[in-house]
C-alpha cells in the first residue's frame, strides 16, 4: 500500500509504505539480466587488490567505473555491495557530493541510519540547499526515530522552499508519527487534495494498526474519488476489519 502523491514517479522511487511500514527506496525494474547474475564479479573486478584495479592508473576514470558499476548493482538490489562501490569511488574521486548523493539513501535502505544521517549532514555542510535534500534527510531522521530533528527540518525546508509538496507531505507523516492527526490531515489536504490526504491517512492508519480510523478515511476517500489505487487499499482494509 502506498501514499499518494501528485508525483507518481517519485512516490513509486522515494516513497513506498508497505502494510508494516517498509519504506522501499529501491528499483529492480530495468535490470540487464548479466548485472543481476554477475553482481560478485563486478565487485570483485574493482576490489583494491584485483588485477583489473591494478591495470587502471587513471584514478578518476577508475572512480566512474566504481560509480557506474555501483548503479547498476543497486538497481539489481544488492544494496552492501554498490555502498562498497561507492564508498571506493569516494577514495579515488575529488567531487564528493554526487557520490555522497548516491551513497546516503543506500545506507538509510540497508538499516544503517546513523551513516545515512551523518552523510546527509555533510552533504548539508558543504552543498547548496534543495528541496530533495532536505526532504531526504527529514525522512532519514524520522526513520530513525528522530522525530522533532526531522520537523525542524522540514519546517525549517518549507520557510525556504514553502511550495515543495515533498516537504509538505513528509512534515504530514512526521506530525501523524508524533500522534497529531488533525495536521497531518490539513498538510496532506494542503500539498495534495482531500481525496490524497484520506487515502493517505487511511495508509498510515493501517501501518498504525488503527483498522477503525483506517477504514473511516477509506470509505471518504472512495467516496471522492473511486480510483483503482483507492479501491485496492479499500479491499486490503475492509479485508482486515472483517
Amino acid at each position: 500500500m502506498q501514499l499518494i502523491y501528485k508525483n507518481q514517479n517519485y512516490a513509486a522511487l522515494l516513497i513506498i509504505f508497505a502494510v508494516f511500514g517498509c519504506l522501499n527506496l529501491g528499483c529492480r525494474s530495468g535490470v540487464p539480466k548479466g548485472v543481476e547474475n554477475n553482481v560478485s564479479q563486478l565487485v570483485r573486478q574493482l576490489d583494491p587488490k584485483s588485477e583489473m584495479v591494478s591495470q587502471q592508473p587513471n584514478p578518476k576514470e577508475e572512480a566512474e567505473i566504481c560509480i557506474e558499476t555501483a548503479v547498476a548493482v543497486a538497481k539489481a538490489g544488492h544494496l552492501k555491495e554498490a555502498i562498497r562501490l561507492y564508498e571506493k569511488a569516494l577514495t579515488l574521486s575529488s567531487d564528493d557530493a554526487e557520490i555522497l548523493v548516491q551513497l546516503a539513501p543506500l545506507y538509510a535502505q540497508s538499516g544503517d541510519s546513523e551513516q545515512a544521517i551523518n552523510t546527509y549532514q555533510r552533504l548539508m555542510e558543504t552543498e547548496k540547499l534543495h528541496p530533495d535534500l532536505l526532504n531526504n534527510y527529514a525522512w532519514t531522521l524520522m526513520e530513525a526515530g528522530r522525530l522533532n530533528a526531522a520537523k525542524d527540518l522540514a519546517n525549517n525546508g518549507l520557510a525556504n522552499f514553502p511550495d515543495s509538496e515533498k516537504l509538505i507531505t513528509t512534515l504530514a507523516v512526521i506530525n501523524y508519527k508524533q500522534g497529531n492527526r488533525s495536521t497531518a490531515f490539513d498538510l496532506f489536504s494542503k500539498a495534495l487534495g482531500q481525496h490524497a490526504a484520506h487515502h493517505n491517512m487511511a495508509v498510515l492508519d493501517v501501518d498504525s494498526e488503527n483498522e477503525k480510523n483506517a477504514k473511516a478515511h477509506i470509505n471518504k476517500a472512495m467516496q471522492i474519488n473511486a480510483n483503482p489505487l483507492t479501491v485496492q487499499l479499500s479491499n486490503a482494509i475492509n479485508g482486515l476489519v472483517e
